[in-house]
């Protein structure tokens, strides 16, 4: 015995296994039929009432059904349209989804052996019966350990911004809370060569808080990284011409000005202390992209040897 949702399936789709004709093909089909039907009867009655010949009443019937015709193909191309343009809809958040669930699994295979790598050397050094070499080896694997989880999270979230379609949840939020949120994941190390003037009265700015601390952790890591551990790097912002204008400054080895306008290509590292440097080269991208969509602007000034200032300008905030 068949159910209901069955019965409901044979007569929604013919045995053959082919699609029906859609609904408002279907429509359009069975009011050319009905508007013939009614023209032949119609023309008959002029041709009685008015004297049309014979001729004259074929010509009025065919004129009025091509008519016809060419407005039900005209609604027919237009539910193609749409039609099209709703499957491409459906198919690229397929294609999202399948992505998004990619980078997930992906992130859970990488992360789940280095959290028992981390908890082991954790283990490892809290025991008192390791000799100073021993512990030295851990702290060093401890440590590069923190560094390569960082990197996974920065790589997958790069890849996330990357590969999916970019959509920013803007909302207005102090520019110094923001900054402060952005470095928190930083080592005391590292936090301690920071010198941070943000003025009081800045007005908000409108952003998606997620991204914009990508940007921010991109730039400050860059810098870290690029430029001497006993160098301070500068982070500062002002306003000006209705927006606000973050910086960051370092003082490493500066980029070259040909080499200027390259630096926010994908893949791309400068040569410039590179060789003490770790990364992706994606990162300025990937800044560029969100700043971009922010509609602000990314920029840097810099002379070798003498270091480098990045630069982001940000619209204020209509609200504020």
């Amino acid at each position: 015995m068949k159910t209901k949702h069955e019965v409901t399936t044979l007569h929604a789709r013919p045995a053959s296994g082919k699609p029906t004709l859609p609904a408002f093909c279907r429509t359009r089909l069975l009011y050319l039929i009905a508007f013939a039907g009614i023209g032949v009867v119609v023309c008959r009655f002029l041709s009685h009432v008015l004297h049309w010949s014979a001729a004259t009443v074929e010509v009025t019937l065919v004129a009025a059904c091509l008519l016809f015709g060419a407005r039900a193909a005209a609604g027919a191309k237009l539910w193609r349209e749409r039609a099209l343009e709703e499957l491409n809809i459906k198919a690229a958040q397929k294609s999202d989804e399948l992505k998004a669930a990619m980078l997930d699994a992906l992130a859970h295979d990488i992360k789940t052996p280095l959290t028992s790598i981390k908890a082991s050397i954790s283990s490892l050094l809290s025991e008192r019966s390791s000799t100073d070499r021993q512990r030295e080896l851990l702290s060093i694997i401890n440590e590069e350990t923190d560094n390569l989880d960082r990197i996974i999270n920065e790589t997958i979230e790069i890849a996330q911004i990357e590969f999916l379609d970019l959509k920013l949840e803007r909302r207005c939020y102090d520019v110094k809370e923001t900054i402060e949120a952005a470095l928190l994941d930083l080592n005391h190390a590292a936090a301690k060569r920071l010198r941070v003037d943000i003025p009081e009265g800045l007005p908000p700015v409108s952003i998606d808080f997620r991204l914009a601390k990508v940007v921010l952790r991109q730039l400050v890591h860059n810098a870290l990284k690029y430029s001497s551990e006993a160098s301070p790097v500068l982070i500062s912002a002002v306003q000006s011409s209705g927006q606000i204008i973050l910086r960051v400054k370092d003082s490493g080895f500066g980029i070259a000005p040909a080499k200027q306008s390259l630096v926010f290509n994908r893949h791309y590292r400068t040569g410039e202390g590179c060789y003490q440097a770790n990364g992706t080269g994606m990162g300025l991208a990937i800044a560029k992209r969100i700043i971009d969509a922010h509609g602000g602007q990314i920029g840097l000034a810099s002379r070798p040897g003498e270091g480098c200032v990045f630069h982001i300008a940000l619209p204020i905030s209509q609200e504020s």
